[in-house]
């Protein structure tokens, strides 16, 4: 898919060549970067909000106007807001938020909780916020509109669980830089394209992912 690879063949790229350059995560030697023991660090600069919001920019005019050629509008997203959505999208987060101490819990019940942490990247926001809201404000849109509204309205005619695994698969494929913690992106994305095929709305996805982005973006 053009659009597939317009959008994300950057961030996948990008995901793993930082990935494989991180030293091993259970190292007992601290980071560069990072006051605990045996994480490896995302850093969020001005710099780096800058480049990604342009970058999607940039790529999100691209596609729609290779989308509109080949016919598509923008009804075809239903991308719509009110307060039911966001509640929604509210419930969604909540939900999410949920499965992950549900993971993390599982996963120090058997680790212990320092090694557990040890398994998770340690993000952190060294820019300012007026930068990271800048990202907060397209990156959810961006995503959700192609990985849920683009990805699983092209492939529905193949069925649910095709569409939705594509889906998922390709989120996975540039979170890989979280290491153990992109596991939790395939369950998140799981539930938002599931939510989706059943309600085709995106503005819940889309509230609920930029609550998740906030906290990150600014730590």
């Amino acid at each position: 898919m053009l659009i597939v690879f317009l959008c994300f063949s950057g961030f996948i790229t990008n995901s793993f060549l930082w990935r494989i350059s991180v030293p091993d995560q259970k190292s007992s030697a601290p980071s560069q970067n990072s006051s605990e023991t045996g994480k490896a660090n995302y850093v969020y600069t001005n710099r780096g909000h800058i480049i990604l919001f342009f970058q999607e920019l940039i790529q999100l005019a691209l596609a729609a106007w290779i989308l509109k050629i080949r016919g598509w509008s923008r009804a075809d997203f239903n991308l719509r807001a009110s307060w039911i959505l966001a509640g929604r999208g509210l419930l969604l987060y909540f939900l999410n938020y949920g499965i992950y101490c549900f993971n993390y819990n599982v996963l120090s019940s058997f680790l212990g909780a320092p090694e557990a942490s040890s398994f998770y990247v340690n993000s952190r926001s060294e820019g300012s916020f007026l930068c990271a809201l800048l990202v907060v404000l397209i990156n959810p849109v961006y995503e959700e509109v192609f990985l849920i509204g683009y990805v699983l309205r092209a492939l529905q005619k193949y069925g649910a669980f095709l569409a939705i695994s594509i889906s998922v698969l390709i989120r996975l494929s540039y979170h890989t830089y979280q290491g153990v913690e992109a596991i939790h992106v395939a369950i998140l994305g799981t539930l938002f394209a599931c939510a989706y095929w059943r309600q085709r709305e995106l503005g819940p996805l889309i509230f609920a992912h930029a609550l998740l982005d906030l906290p990150v973006a600014v730590r």
